[in-house]
């Protein structure tokens, strides 16, 4: 379930990856204002592109040996017993096996303004508040093997232990269950129970300044810089099936990018952006193993994530005063994380497989009245854009779908 986690680290992404305006270096006039509304809703988001690329779906077997049973408390005692009497048989116990499927959806509403400074440097700021669920269903794949097991007891085991085995075995056939797995994570490790999720809040807060250092009728260029602040919703470590709108610390980003026209209604952009994620230190459960990344153990973190590299090339074709279409290529990078605590093996399980790559083709459709508006055809002006964006290739990343709606006004 672990992998559920992850989805935070591109989700947090979601609401900021995405230029509406004209060029891209286009920057508002002195003195003007827009208010954008962004919605952002994507497909079921059930599997994932692995290290090597291949599609995995989020989903986990889970099986309830005899190391497992040791650990719930209460019935420890019955099975050490059965371990001292019955060797071979304690090698194939099990309380069953057991198989989880998750399945998430994410829709976002993003806030954004911004400010013609001069004509050429406009400031913006930009929030987005999320909708999230995560439907979790486990199913029994094989059940216990009490029965089985309890064949399998030496001929030379103590009397008596045999004898109160044989007692509690059909009470303990009746309970090894899937009240064994939620035991597991809500009375021994101390998480909240397993089950569906739903979440709403604030995401991490963009805030930024682009300036257009160019002053070209067919050519311009643009370079924008800013700072992402930890506004978001942080996953919690006693919730496993959550994730994160927030990845908990500050950001840095720069980006430069521009655009020129090939004829009066055809234009290619381009642009590149770096964020350098600043470390931060938060408190994270030990994981037992690589297989079983929980525990009932805490320990603080400095964590440094992947700093994240975004590309994108852009073709806008002007059909009209009021339409265009943009077809564009999107790539995005996230680095390998960092872990620093005083487990070396934590630091290893979560640093490993933190890295993502993503390769996403987009199309937009813009309609907008601000041609007409200076023309005195239209009262106000307005943009309004629909897009679709979808995963080509990728690593270590969600399988996801994404359509947005995109609204400003300008006054």
């Amino acid at each position: 379930m672990r992998v559920i986690k992850y989805l935070g680290r591109f989700i947090t992404l979601l609401a900021f990856c995405g230029h509406a305006r004209g060029a891209y270096y286009d920057t508002l006039p002195k003195g003007v204002r827009t208010v954008v509304w962004r919605h952002v809703t994507t497909s079921d988001i059930d599997s994932k592109l692995t290290e090597t690329g291949t599609s995995q779906d989020y989903n986990w077997a889970v099986n309830l040996d005899t190391e497992t049973l040791l650990s719930i408390d209460a019935i420890s005692g019955i099975i050490e017993e059965f371990e001292e009497i019955s060797p071979d048989g304690a090698a194939i116990l099990t309380a069953g096996e057991y198989r989880g499927e998750a399945l998430a959806n994410v829709d976002v509403d993003a806030l954004g303004f911004a400010y013609g400074i001069t004509d050429k440097v406009t400031a913006y700021g930009y929030a987005p508040y999320f909708r999230a669920n995560v439907d979790l269903n486990i199913t029994k794949v094989r059940g216990n093997n009490v029965s089985d097991a309890s064949t399998m007891i030496s001929p030379n085991a103590d009397p008596t232990a045999v004898s109160f085995f044989q007692s509690v075995s059909p009470e303990l056939e009746a309970n090894l269950n899937e009240r064994v797995y939620q035991s597991i994570f809500v009375n021994n490790l101390n998480y909240q129970p397993l089950g569906d999720w739903e979440g709403t809040g604030w995401g991490d807060t963009e805030l930024g300044v682009i300036y257009n250092f160019t002053n070209f009728p067919n050519f311009g260029a643009a370079m924008t810089g800013g700072i992402v602040v930890p506004t978001g919703y942080e996953d919690a470590p006693d919730v496993v099936q959550d994730f994160g709108f927030g990845d908990g610390q500050w950001d840095i980003f720069g980006e430069i990018g521009g655009g020129f026209d090939i004829l009066p209604h055809w234009g290619v952009d381009s642009w590149f952006r770096f964020t350098y994620q600043l470390p931060a230190t938060k408190t994270l459960r030990i994981p037992e193993s690589e297989d079983f990344p929980y525990s009932s153990v805490e320990e603080d973190f400095y964590i440094k994530l992947g700093n994240i590299i975004d590309y994108s090339f852009s073709s806008t074709y002007q059909v009209n005063d009021w339409f265009s279409f943009r077809p564009e290529y999107r790539f995005t990078n996230i680095g390998l994380s960092n872990y620093k605590s005083s487990d070396s093996e934590a630091d290893r399980i979560y640093e490993l497989r933190s890295n993502q790559t993503r390769h996403d083709a987009i199309l937009t459709l813009n309609f907008t009245t601000v041609n007409w508006f200076q023309q005195g055809k239209f009262k106000a002006p307005l943009d309004l854009s629909l897009s679709g964006r979808t995963l080509i290739t990728g690593t270590n990343t969600p399988d996801v779908t994404r359509f947005e709606l995109d609204f400003r006004i300008y006054f």
